[in-house]
C-alpha cells in the first residue's frame, strides 16, 4: 500500500502553500511531499536534514480545539493521531532529521512568526 502511495500526486494544501511561499521567499531549497522511508513530509530542506509539516486543525486534530476522544477526519480519534505524529517524529529524529511542525492556525495568522521559526531552525540570521 505504501509503496504503491508513493506514486501518487499529491496538491498542495492552502497551508502547505503558504509554507511554499515562506521558503521560496527566502530562497531556501526544499523538496515537498518528500518520502522517508514509510513517510511522505510535507517539506524537507535537505542542506540541514529540516522537515517542516503544516499541521491542519481537524487533519491533525489540534488540542486547542478537539479533546483527547473527539472524532477527527470522520473517522479518527484524537489521541490515536497524536500519538501517530509524536511517533511518528521520533523515528524521523532516530534517523538524524529535524522535525518542526505549525498548525493552521499559525501559518494562516502568524505567518512572520513562522517565518522566523524556519529561518531559526536553519540556522538564518535575520
Amino acid at each position: 500500500m505504501i509503496h504503491a502511495a508513493k506514486f501518487i500526486k499529491f496538491n498542495d494544501t492552502k497551508i502547505e502553500k503558504i509554507i511554499k511561499q515562506i521558503l521560496k521567499k527566502n530562497k531556501i531549497k526544499f523538496k515537498s511531499q518528500k518520502w522517508i522511508n514509510d513517510y511522505r513530509v510535507d517539506f524537507f530542506i535537505p542542506s540541514c536534514n529540516l522537515i517542516v509539516e503544516a499541521d491542519g486543525q481537524w487533519s491533525h486534530g489540534d488540542p486547542r480545539i478537539f479533546g483527547p476522544n473527539d472524532i477527527i477526519q470522520g473517522h479518527r480519534i484524537a489521541k490515536n493521531k497524536w500519538n501517530y505524529d509524536k511517533n511518528r517524529d521520533k523515528y524521523l529524529k532516530s534517523l538524524g532529521y529535524k522535525v518542526i511542525r505549525f498548525w493552521e492556525k499559525e501559518i494562516k495568522k502568524e505567518t512572520d512568526l513562522v517565518e522566523e521559526k524556519i529561518k531559526t531552525a536553519l540556522n538564518f540570521k535575520s
